[in-house]
């Protein structure tokens, strides 16, 4: 038997003895080899939407249950990038939903099919469940202990959605304006438990005082609509939102939104439009109007 030499080694290996050619063989070779590559290609590019996928560590860290299979069931685009929609069985036998986004951030969380048509604990046991929540979940909670709670009692007596509805809105402290940092939590009034949860905590990347104050603003968005009938302001407030205005790109501007109504008429009807304008340019951005 011939030696040849291995050039990444310093030591000699046998050669293997020559054999004759088998075309039809190669060939028979080469055709798995295409197959097998182009049904993992397939596999890899169109997999379906609701598979049986492993679970997301932000799903996991926040539900506590690391071993719970999960299924993908959706997407969508939203202001601040693309948000994937999960759903799966609690160790209790819930069916939970999950929002996550591309960063891999839980944004939303949903407890399916639950008892609510009784109201068996006070609100004050129910914020302590949404503080302690939001402290335990919110990546960044620490602000929510100064600003003003949005809470109340849905639903009435005997219908069957009963939950208390707690909604926090970070603010400027220095220009008042609204941040894209909000939460929102939901607590079954009869079980005490967390039915849902929905999360915005995007870094703010402008500045957040106003070139163009209140009342400049306020002339600004009345010149938009005639001077008949006679309109007032029923709402003004200044906030960081996404332009263009309900469009999902992502790209922050500092914005007044301001509302403006007329007196009903005969019949009862209401008119008015919501105005938005640019706080830094006075430029308006768009009249969306109502009836």
């Amino acid at each position: 038997m011939t030696k040849r030499q291995n050039p990444n080694s310093n030591y000699y290996v046998s050669a293997r003895p020559k054999q004759q050619k088998r075309p039809f063989g190669c060939l028979v070779r080469v055709l798995i080899a295409i197959f097998v590559i182009g049904a993992i290609y397939f596999w890899v590019t169109y997999k379906p939407s609701g598979r049986a996928i492993d679970l997301s560590p932000a799903i996991a860290n926040f539900t506590g249950e690391p071993n719970m299979q999960i299924i993908q069931t959706g997407s969508e685009q939203t202001a601040y990038g693309s948000i994937t929609q999960y759903s799966g069985k609690l160790s209790n036998g819930d069916t939970a939903y999950f929002d996550v986004d591309s960063k891999g951030n839980l944004k939303g969380f949903f407890r399916g099919n639950q008892p609510s048509s009784d109201v068996l604990i006070s609100i004050e046991q129910a914020r302590k469940i949404a503080l302690d929540f939001a402290s335990a979940h919110y990546p960044d909670s620490s602000w929510l202990q100064s600003v003003q709670i949005n809470e109340n009692l849905t639903g009435t007596n005997g219908s069957s959605n009963r939950f208390y509805t707690f909604m926090w809105v970070n603010q400027d402290p220095n220009s008042g304006a609204y941040l894209p940092q909000t939460l929102k939590i939901e607590i079954n009034a009869q079980t005490g438990q967390v039915d849902s949860y929905l999360a915005v905590n995007e870094p703010v990347t402008i500045s957040t005082v106003p070139a163009i104050n209140q009342e400049k603003a306020t002339e600004i968005a009345f010149k938009t609509l005639p001077s008949t009938p006679e309109f007032k302001v029923a709402e003004i407030s200044l906030l960081v939102t996404t332009v263009p205005i309900y469009e999902n790109n992502g790209q922050q501007a500092l914005v007044w939104r301001i509302t403006l109504v007329a007196k009903p008429d005969e019949t009862g009807y209401v008119t008015g439009a919501t105005i938005f304008v640019n706080a830094q340019t006075g430029e308006v951005l768009l009249i969306d109007p109502f009836v």
